[in-house]
């Protein structure tokens, strides 16, 4: 299935190239820049009994020197144009949240405000459609 929200950005924002190269800078982390992609959702939260749906963009794109992703959540809205939070996006293996574990240390020292989380990614599932599975 093909998730019509993601797509491959030929321009990303400036904001978040900025953010990456500072990090990079910062930091002894490297970006595989041309795997960023970039998903536009709108985010629903509530507060006090009331239902407030905000834009988000997040911004995925792999580390080439550590074995993960990161996730960026960007806030559009007029108040912020800021990066939220980053996810660290792993698999479930004890030497990968090690990794991860460092990775955060760094950005936290680059960023000290910024919410870093360390999340493991879902494991695709592949479906066949295979005629004989069928009960007619």
């Amino acid at each position: 299935m093909i998730n019509d929200n993601e797509l491959k950005i030929e321009e990303p924002k400036k904001l978040i190239l900025d953010f990456l190269d500072y990090l990079e800078k910062e930091t002894p982390i490297i970006f595989e820049k041309s795997t960023l992609s970039e998903e536009f959702l709108f985010v629903k939260s509530t507060v006090n009994g009331i239902t407030i749906s905000m834009p988000a963009q997040f911004y995925t794109l792999n580390v080439a020197n550590y074995p993960m992703e990161i996730e960026l959540r960007y806030c559009p809205c007029e108040c912020c144009h800021k990066v939220v939070y980053v996810k660290l996006l792993i698999n479930d293996k004890v030497p990968e949240f090690t990794t991860a574990n460092i990775v955060m240390r760094h950005i936290k020292k680059a960023v000290p405000d910024m919410q870093v989380y360390i999340i493991k990614k879902e494991k695709t599932t592949h479906i066949t459609n295979n005629p004989a599975d069928y009960q007619y």
